[in-house]
């Protein structure tokens, strides 16, 4: 039975089965909020790009930008499917450098127990996620444009397939009554001092939820001052690549700082971004609330760009029946 999204995209947000992932029959084909997964598995294959060219295939149609990958080290944990998307805006232009690396198998996000999605082999896809960061010209040096990778909560995500947000703070983001530097990931950034202890994590307060109108077509009075905020720790490593997953193991340390910040157990996004403290390079890696990347990291579009299909499918993209992809 068809589900109203695929007929009126105002309705992305329908999903019969919220707590599933999008390979159950019940969300494929019936809601956008599943259009990265049909993409990343029907669309994004390893012979979609042609090298030669330097184009897409024509069957390509709906790649746009995306590559399939499998991970490269000689670590057989490390070897999971994934694609690297780069991310388009509501208007269908290309993100200014902001870049999406998902898993090919269905996870829902960072709530999600499915095998390989936050289990010991989920935890290679930082590690995959850090190398192209690498490879599409983020620098893991002292002194680089801050830049983060981020993993959005439940409730703040777009589309319901897991998806690492690879992009350079916002420092041009600016809201009424707000001071710039308040924003909760550019305070973070600036910590000159963060706990190494999963169990007594630092505590970072800062703004976000600025844009009220993303979320509710009511008015919402504006939160408390600093009411994002981050329970991080700082992680020394002189290669992010080889350590993620081996050593350090996002997802399990989310799950530790989840516990030890007091807060309730669900409803937090996960973030890793370079820093280095004294002499010593590493990365901070915190569990974030009431934040997500569309607020903290560059979301800038191409100037420029030709509009094109946009990955969050709003008004361009929908899912008809037979789970065929429908333009809009």
């Amino acid at each position: 039975m068809p589900c109203p999204a695929a007929a009126r995209m105002t309705e992305h947000y329908c999903m019969p089965r919220y707590e599933s992932d999008c390979a159950h029959p019940d969300n494929i084909g019936c809601s956008s909020r599943c259009i990265l997964y049909v993409i990343i598995t029907q669309h994004c294959v390893a012979d979609a790009y042609n090298h030669t060219s330097g184009s897409f295939n024509a069957s390509c149609e709906f790649c746009n930008m995306c590559w399939d990958r499998i991970g490269s080290s000689s670590l057989s944990a490390r070897k999971v499917p994934y694609a690297l998307l780069q991310a388009r805006g509501e208007t269908g232009a290309l993100y200014n450098n902001h870049w999406l690396v998902l898993p090919k198998a269905a996870c829902s996000g960072i709530e999600s127990s499915s095998p390989g999605c936050t289990d010991a082999q989920g935890e290679y896809l930082w590690a995959n996620a850090f190398s192209e960061a690498l490879g599409v010209g983020f620098k893991f040096r002292n002194g680089a444009p801050d830049w983060a990778m981020m993993l959005n909560a439940p409730n703040r995500r777009g589309v319901h397939q897991m998806h690492i947000h690879i992009a350079h703070l916002d420092s041009q983001r600016t809201s009424p009554g707000v001071d710039p530097s308040r924003w909760l990931l550019r305070k973070l950034a600036r910590q000159q001092q963060l706990s190494a202890v999963a169990s007594a994590p630092s505590r970072v307060l800062g703004e976000g939820f600025y844009d009220a109108s993303r979320f509710s077509s009511t008015p919402l009075r504006r939160p408390p001052r600093d009411w994002a905020r981050a329970y991080a720790v700082w992680v020394p490593t002189s290669d992010p690549v080889r350590d993620l997953g081996r050593t350090i193991k996002p997802f399990q340390l989310a799950r530790q700082l989840s516990a030890a910040s007091g807060e309730p157990s669900h409803g937090y996004g996960l973030l890793l971004m370079p820093r280095q403290l004294g002499a010593r390079p590493g990365l901070i890696i915190g569990i974030v609330w009431s934040t997500d990347d569309w607020e903290q990291l560059d979301v800038s579009e191409m100037t420029g760009d030709p509009i094109g299909f946009s990955h969050t499918c709003h008004n361009y993209i929908g899912l008809g029946e037979g789970s065929s992809l429908l333009k809009r």
